[in-house]
């Protein structure tokens, strides 16, 4: 079963414009992201999130590093429509035990609209992570 943990962003409140008088409220983005239950020792796993309101205008980045090492690196989700979107954990570090990440949505302008919280995943030799051939061509081999 895959459980989905949601954060709320952007609730700094309303934002009105004041050209011609009208005024609009910001929207709040919703960032979800699947559970991963284990990244493989000798390959990559799967990472499933969406953006609520789904928008063409929105990017998510995939940031990952080694438990409490270094600083993190991302790779750009692929979106597959409606607010959904998909990438892989690359293959971790030998030395690697755990691994932290989280995702990060964006503007067109590169501001960051939300971000979700660190989610750390054990790196395990009997971890079982199946890919889709799409995800299977973007992993390492």
């Amino acid at each position: 079963m895959i459980s989905v943990r949601s954060i709320l962003a952007g609730m700094a409140g309303a934002a009105f414009s004041l050209a011609g008088g009208a005024a609009a409220l910001a929207q709040t983005t919703a960032i979800m992201v699947s559970d991963v239950p284990c990244l493989p020792v000798e390959g990559n796993a799967p990472v499933y999130a969406s953006a609520s309101p789904p928008s063409a205008d929105t990017t998510l980045r995939l940031y990952f590093r080694r438990q409490d090492f270094g600083d993190p690196y991302y790779v750009v989700m692929h979106p597959l429509g409606g607010g959904s979107y998909w990438s892989v954990l690359p293959k971790p570090e030998r030395q690697s035990e755990v691994v932290e990440f989280h995702v990060t949505a964006l503007d067109t302008e590169g501001q960051v609209l939300n971000s979700t919280e660190t989610e750390r995943v054990v790196v395990t030799g009997d971890c079982e992570a199946k890919l889709s051939q799409p995800e299977e061509s973007e992993s390492e081999t």
